[in-house]
This record gives C-alpha cells, structure tokens and sequence, in this order.
C-alpha cells in the first residue's frame, strides 16, 4: 500500500478527529496525524484512494513517490 499525505481544509481544522475518522472508515491506516497544519499522514490501497477526495474536509490527497535501485547484475548501473 503507497504512502499518502492528506490535507484537511482549513474549515474543517476544527473538526480534524471527524476528519481522522472518516479517512480511516474509508480504509486508510492512519500512521500519524499533525493537527497544528491540518495533515494526515497514512498508507491506503490504490482503489481506495478515490472515495477520499468526496470526504468532508479533505483538500488534497499525495501520493509519496517511490524509488527503486535496477539489480546489481542489470545492465544500467
């Protein structure tokens, strides 16, 4: 499952517990939560991403971006 960040809006900064909740209800595994700048921090399956957007409170949903090293036998090193 790939790393999210998700964003709260700032009108919904109040309600940030509702918020937690909603995302975990939705299937993301909140791993942690930063209340003083509206973030979420959790892994989620690919399609359950979707859903989360139609979430009250949430502004942006991110993807953290993979990296990967070719095998120490691969032709491009």
């Amino acid at each position: 499952m790939p790393d999210v960040t998700i964003t709260v809006d700032d009108d919904h900064l109040g309600a940030l517990d509702e918020v937690v909740a909603s995302v975990r209800a939705a299937g993301v595994h909140v791993t942690s939560v930063h209340a003083a700048i509206g973030i979420i921090s959790g892994t989620v399956a690919d399609d359950a991403r979707g859903p989360l957007s139609a979430i009250r409170g949430v502004a942006s949903i991110e993807q953290a971006p993979r990296f990967g090293v070719a095998p120490p036998d691969s032709s491009i090193q």
